[in-house]
């Protein structure tokens, strides 16, 4: 991974700069982790050489970082000076974090150069951070304050170390002497100390953190020592201690830091009695030569004339080599100005739109005579107001439209719109018609025929009984012209007319068939019948003449007849029995004639002889 610059857009991450926050536009430096990106992998953002910067500086910046919840980047703001590097501003972000404003002031000498560095905690995480409006200024401009500034992730400890930024409640391994060897101790705490105007504000840090510092409120008394031993390290290679301390308070007693070789306490390596006037934190560094015995630094704060002598100190860092050109005999400038506060941002420049607001700050001079503060005395910020009312223009005209017509007169037709621009926040509409009509002609076109109305209906075609009449229509509704089509369907329709009924006389329909015989044997009659209907009379007509039936005689035979009975012999020789009879139809077949052919009928024989 590497910081590059890029260039913001609608589907990049942040959505805008700090700079324009605009949605889609400006310019950041970024470093993205990804899919490729390991644990541990590191990468440095560096600034050119930065010049007139002795004494204090203010470094400003944002930073975004988006991303999952669980992609950590460690990222860390500092300044190196002829390599040594002092820490500005250290956070473990990750999650969606928006542009949020850090600013720190810094002890400053020789060219030194601002560097970002972010280092991905995990393998494999997407996340993205961006840093913008980076911005340095001589002095002490921040007046302790961070703005937006999220707490830092503590860091831990494990053991002891004598590098210690006091997070960790067991302060690394760092202890207050025994009460025979000094008169108080040192206090671990975060926010301002209990004493006003003196002691810092907040730990120099993250302004968040924790710090170690001395009460000198009552029951201490002027000349009480404080004395808080780091825990031992090996002086084997010439090293160097580096710390952040605040002496701010009107009767600073003194700060002084010995290195314990062994058992010897020997002389302060470094020391500070300056009152200074704010509550900013100063840097020091302290080299310490190879001794080859076992070591302590020891950090001894002597109580002044009143409560307003806190001290207090952060950030303490061991390394190996030198402290370079810049030893103990540089930590104590003089300060003749500073920036006082800024002022509340005034009214927006504009009424509507975008314009600006604009702070002011006011240079205090410490002593008369002293000379001007270094930077800008006044700050401006976009500031957006309720936008300008735009009236309506006119677009212009679109092409005609094709005629409503392929033959014959038309209309065609142009449109514009209220579109340029469009007419918001109040502003005034149009005015006139958005549409323009105008008339087309083209070549006359076919005309087809259509059928006029139906004419009257003409006289009935007969004077008496059913007849039928007559209507007529025209192909003039309109005539067909210029090629067109002569009218479909027909010019002549019929209806049936009813006059008054004509007299018919009556006539005979044909004869019926003869009916069946009127019996089935010997003598019977059958007729047949006609009516006069062909036609009926009708109208006064005639009746038919003659008779509508007539009848003759008819004979199919004789009728069949039983023959006489034939008895057989008595079923009993003597007594009562039965004997047997049949008869025969004269047809031949019995079942011609009605009744039966054979019976049995009660006999009786000769007396019987008892």
């Amino acid at each position: 991974m590497t910081w590059r610059r890029h260039i913001i857009s609608v589907v990049t991450k942040p959505t805008s700069d700090h700079t324009l926050q605009t949605y889609g536009r400006g310019v950041v430096f970024n470093v993205e982790t990804s899919s490729r990106t390991q644990a541990g992998d590191t990468t440095t953002l560096t600034s050119p050489p930065l010049t007139n910067l002795l004494g204090y500086a203010t470094f400003e910046f944002w930073y975004s970082n988006s991303g999952s919840g669980t992609s950590f980047i460690n990222f860390t703001a500092s300044v190196e000076i002829n390599s040594v590097s002092l820490p500005l501003f250290n956070k473990l972000v990750h999650g969606v974090v928006g542009w949020t404003h850090v600013c720190v002031s810094s002890r400053i000498w020789g060219t030194p150069h601002l560097k970002f560095t972010a280092t991905a905690l995990h393998r494999g995480l997407a996340g993205e951070l961006a840093v913008d409006d980076i911005a340095i200024h001589p002095g002490n401009n921040c007046s302790g304050a961070v703005t937006s500034l999220p707490l830092t992730t503590p860091q831990t400890h494990s053991g002891s170390s004598v590098t210690c930024d006091f997070e960790s409640s067991t302060m690394c391994g760092y202890k207050n002497l025994a009460a025979s060897k000094d008169d108080f101790d040192w206090t671990r705490k975060r926010g301002s100390t209990i004493s006003t105007s003196t002691g810092p504000t907040g730990d120099h840090t993250t302004r968040h953190g924790y710090y170690m510092y001395i009460e000198t409120s009552s029951p201490r008394v002027k000349g009480d020592h404080a004395m808080l031993q780091s825990p031992a390290f090996s002086t084997s290679t010439t090293q160097h201690v580096t710390f952040y301390y605040s002496a701010y308070g009107s009767t600073i007693g003194s700060l002084k830091v010995y290195v314990k070789h062994g058992s010897t306490l020997g002389s302060p390596v470094f020391t500070d009695s300056t009152s200074y006037t704010s509550s900013v934190w100063h840097y020091a560094c302290v080299n310490i030569p190879a001794r080859y015995v076992t070591s302590h630094l020891v950090f001894d704060g002597v109580v002044g004339t009143s409560y307003h002598g806190d001290i207090a100190i952060d950030d303490v860092t061991l390394s190996t080599g030198s402290c370079g050109s810049h030893s103990v005999s540089t930590v104590n400038p003089t300060v003749h100005t500073y920036w006082g506060t800024w002022s509340s941002y005034g009214a927006c420049s504009v009424t509507c739109g975008t314009g600006n607001v604009t702070r002011t700050r006011t240079c205090i001079h410490y002593t008369s005579g002293g000379v001007p503060c270094s930077g800008s005395s006044t700050q401006k910020m976009i500031c957006h107001q309720p936008a300008c009312r735009v009236d309506g223009h006119w677009s212009t005209w679109s092409t005609w439209s094709k005629c409503s017509v392929t033959c014959g007169r038309g209309t065609r037709s142009r449109i514009r719109s209220c579109t340029n621009p469009a007419p918001s926040y109040g502003g005034h509409s149009c005015v006139g018609s958005s549409r323009n009509t105008a008339t087309c002609q083209y070549p006359d076109c076919p005309v087809n025929g259509g059928w006029g109305t139906w004419g009257a209906w003409s006289a009935c075609s007969v004077t008496c009984g059913s007849g039928l009449r007559t209507s007529t229509r025209k192909c003039n509704s309109p005539s067909p012209s210029h090629g067109g089509h002569n009218c479909a369907g027909i010019s002549e329709k019929q209806d049936g007319c009813q006059m008054t009924s004509c007299s018919v006389d009556g006539g005979w329909s044909d004869w019926t068939m003869w009916s069946k015989c009127s019996t089935s044997c010997e003598l019977g009659t059958m007729s047949r019948d006609r009516s006069c209907s062909k036609p009926a009379p009708s109208g006064g007509g005639k009746q038919c003449t003659g008779g509508h039936s007539e009848s003759h005689e008819c004979s199919l035979g004789p009728c069949p007849i039983w023959s006489h009975w034939y008895q057989g012999d008595c079923s009993s020789t003597c007594g009562n029995g039965t004997a047997e009879r049949m008869r025969s139809c004269s047809t031949g077949n019995n079942a011609d004639c009605s009744g039966i052919s054979y019976e049995h009928v009660p006999c009786i024989g000769t007396e019987c002889i008892r």
